[in-house]
């Protein structure tokens, strides 16, 4: 009789952290009253002389079976590792709805644990029913190995459905549409055709830290468990999906033959409102961007375009529109618009960053006084709101 194959399942864990060690601390912390120290402020300044007094917030409970504990550990941990490594910051939420469903009543006390353990440290943002508080990953190092404990291996199926479930109710207002049925086709072809490569390249580089190459690692190899379609549509119709956050240097191990990045997007698409709203034609457009900023700095060429038609008939029509319009245009068409910041701020020492003493590059103050100015004349209906609100907040008076 054939025997069946046992599911073998590839899990992260934490070297530094047994899961032992932590089921003990999980077990030492439900087992003791949870106190509040109700005298705090007859602590004595001198001397030793105090007798503390205690309010009881929450009863000690009953100590859970360590082999009801064990798996649990084993996919909270995994998950947390997987999802903050593949992030750039270290940092993930987790979905406490979906969290209680999958690991019941104990789920509370072992983020309490973990967090008392100095593993990680929770934000206190969070929206009901749509995000947990921020996961960040604060020690220990990451490894990886094989589990084929059932109990594990189900863990991650419940969570796999219902993040398919919930990506699903996303973008359920997208079914019908056709641009995205089509990104969703192009997402399918796309395969990792030399993972031998992209790792031997990983681990020849140089990185500030070792959770930045795991970052780089787990990029790699959490491929093959991607869908390879759309994640998830955020509010501002942003799409996400696996190569969202993938860095540029590894893009070449897999099947992409060409990719464009557009330095500075989103300002430059508000410069397409500016052009409508001034109604700059072409001709002005093509002088515009054929000034040469090595004689003229980048914050100057509106007064340099007029100075070069002077003996021109276009000469009015540019004078109708305010320079820094065109200054505007110029930095995000030549993709220069972020450059302004990152020399201002180099300039800076950290302690005049920390006060606010920040004032960004004079196309840019202008630029945003523009955006409140339309705003203010109530023209922004043909205008993207993301843009906007990102222009209120580079906003420094």
């Amino acid at each position: 009789m054939k025997e069946k194959k046992v599911k073998k399942l590839r899990i992260a864990y934490l070297k530094e952290y047994p899961i032992e060690d932590i089921i003990k601390r999980h077990i030492e912390l439900v087992t003791e009253p949870t106190k509040e120290l109700l005298n705090w402020d007859e602590i004595p300044t001198v001397g030793t002389d105090f007798t503390p007094r205690y309010k009881i917030i929450k009863e000690a409970k009953a100590a859970p079976r360590q082999a009801v504990l064990y798996p649990k550990y084993i996919f909270l941990l995994s998950l947390i590792l997987e999802r903050c490594m593949s992030n750039k910051q270290h940092s993930t939420t987790l979905l406490t709805v979906a969290m209680r469903e999958i690991l019941g009543k104990h789920y509370d006390d072992m983020m309490r644990t973990l967090i008392d353990m100095q593993i990680i440290v929770r934000g206190s943002d969070y929206v009901v029913g749509k995000h947990g508080r921020t996961i960040t990953l604060i020690n220990g190092t990451m490894g990886y190995m094989y589990t084929r404990n059932i109990q594990v291996i189900e863990y991650y199926e419940k969570i796999h459905k219902i993040i398919s479930r919930k990506n699903k109710e996303e973008i359920q207002n997208y079914n019908d549409d056709e641009f995205v049925s089509k990104y969703n086709e192009s997402l399918s072809l796309l395969s990792l055709i030399d993972k031998e490569g992209a790792l031997n390249y990983i681990n020849s580089c140089t990185f500030d830290s070792e959770r930045s190459k795991e970052y780089y690692k787990s990029k790699i190899i959490l491929f093959e468990k991607d869908d390879k379609k759309i994640h998830s549509i955020d509010k501002n119709k942003r799409i996400y999906h696996y190569l969202t956050n993938l860095p540029k240097s590894l893009k070449r191990f897999f099947n992409i033959k060409y990719q464009c990045d557009i330095h500075n997007s989103h300002p430059l698409l508000f410069s397409l409102f500016l052009i409508n709203k001034y109604n700059i034609d072409n001709e002005i457009l093509d002088k515009l961007l054929h000034i040469n900023t090595s004689v003229c700095n980048n914050h100057y060429v509106g007064k340099q375009l007029c100075k070069s038609l002077v003996n021109n008939e276009l000469i009015k029509k540019i004078e109708s529109v305010p320079k820094d319009v065109y200054n505007y245009i110029y930095a995000t068409c030549s993709g220069t618009f972020w450059d302004g910041f990152t020399d201002t701020i180099n300039k800076m020492s950290w302690e005049q960053i920390d006060r606010g003493r920040l004032r960004w590059p004079c196309s840019v103050r202008y630029s945003i006084l523009i955006v409140l100015r339309v705003q203010r004349e109530n023209h922004l209906r043909n205008c993207s709101r993301s843009s906007i609100r990102m222009f209120g907040r580079l906003y420094n008076k």
